[in-house]
């Protein structure tokens, strides 16, 4: 039995295991759900991992071409992967032909966030919400 250790950390695991179970991502509410098993856990891909992050990022688990990050940004795929890696029982890389190690250290999820990192700096992803002091020329206007 795996136990809430990292309420921030969990959060994301309860939405990822959600999406990988119901196809949504708030069935694992994090607040009254205490823990996933060894078994669940174990059995997470990294195509779960990226349909996840996929759907959280672009609302929809198969974006296309021309599809454009909404909700997220790299960094914050980025803390979604440290998170979920948080909670998996395997540290290894992960290996296609076992199916054995820890999802998030796979090539898909690396990857997407990759991917995700080139739209943003091509100002095609979410812009930042980050809030910082005002120039002299924007104050002198």
């Amino acid at each position: 039995m795996v136990v809430a250790a990292n309420a921030r950390y969990f959060t994301y695991l309860c939405k990822c295991m959600s999406y990988k179970k119901y196809g949504d991502l708030t069935h694992y509410p994090p607040r009254t759900t205490s823990h996933f098993t060894e078994a669940e856990l174990v059995q997470v891909t990294p195509d779960d991992v990226v349909k996840y992050m996929s759907f959280a990022t672009y609302d929809t688990a198969t974006p296309g071409p021309n599809n454009r990050p909404l909700n997220w940004r790299s960094d914050t795929a980025e803390f979604a992967k440290k998170a979920i890696s948080y909670y998996m029982l395997n540290s290894g890389a992960w290996n296609h032909q076992a199916g054995y190690g820890n999802p998030t250290r796979s090539r898909q999820v690396h990857q997407f966030i990759s991917n995700l990192k080139k739209q943003q700096v091509r100002q095609l992803g979410k812009m930042s919400a980050v809030k910082r002091d005002l120039s002299l020329a924007e104050f002198n206007v």
